[in-house]
């Protein structure tokens, strides 16, 4: 049971990590390691992260890359899935902030 625990990552710290840019690239390094042939959408989410401050783009290429993921054919398939989720979940949060705001903007605009 211990070796389990320390093999899956704690999704709460996940989603805490992505919250900074420099969290999300670590964690996409750590998947990238967990990956015998990583997709090209992990490349795509890699320059997504690059573009930060448009937290959309980086929801939509988190979102790609887990699509992409087979865990039947990856080996660590399953645990790269999991922690995708809990990064969509934090990128999700950003993303639907940014269009709260963009929505309140476009508003006030009017």
């Amino acid at each position: 049971m211990l070796a389990v625990a320390a093999v899956k990552p704690d999704l709460s710290a996940v989603v805490d990590q992505c919250g900074t840019q420099e969290g999300a690239r670590s964690l996409v390094d750590a998947i990238e390691k967990r990956l015998r042939r990583p997709p090209a959408a992990l490349q795509r989410l890699r320059e997504a992260l690059d573009r930060w401050n448009a937290p959309v783009i980086v929801d939509d290429a988190v979102r790609e890359l887990l699509e992409a993921i087979d865990p039947v054919v990856e080996v660590g398939g399953y645990s790269v899935k999991s922690m995708l989720e809990a990064m969509r979940e934090a990128t999700s949060r950003r993303a639907a902030a940014h269009r709260r705001t963009h929505a309140t903007q476009k508003r006030r605009i009017r």
